[in-house]
């Protein structure tokens, strides 16, 4: 599922048995990704979910990402922490 923006909104993915819902700022930069364990409900408000999170720090460049928050597989909250690389380009 899209927005009108033809931002990805939603994915059904039965083959994996889980649910992605995605979460954009105004400058379409994804802030979050839920995932749900797969239900053929369209409501999904009084389901569990694990999310991650995307931060965009950098006022100077509002789409660098500088830090995203995610579960492992053992359940445990995870943060990375994002650094800019100087790259020039030479001829």
């Amino acid at each position: 599922m899209y927005d009108n923006l033809g931002q990805f909104l939603r994915e059904n993915n039965e083959v994996l048995s889980k649910i992605y819902v995605y979460a954009y700022d105004k400058a379409g930069n994804r802030t979050s990704k839920k995932i749900y364990a797969y239900t053929d409900s369209n409501s999904l408000s009084s389901l569990t979910y694990t999310e991650e999170t995307y931060t965009y720090g950098n006022a100077a460049w509002g789409d660098q990402l500088t830090k995203y928050n995610f579960f492992d597989s053992r359940r445990v909250q995870c943060s990375i922490a994002l650094a800019a690389v100087n790259v020039k380009n030479y001829r």
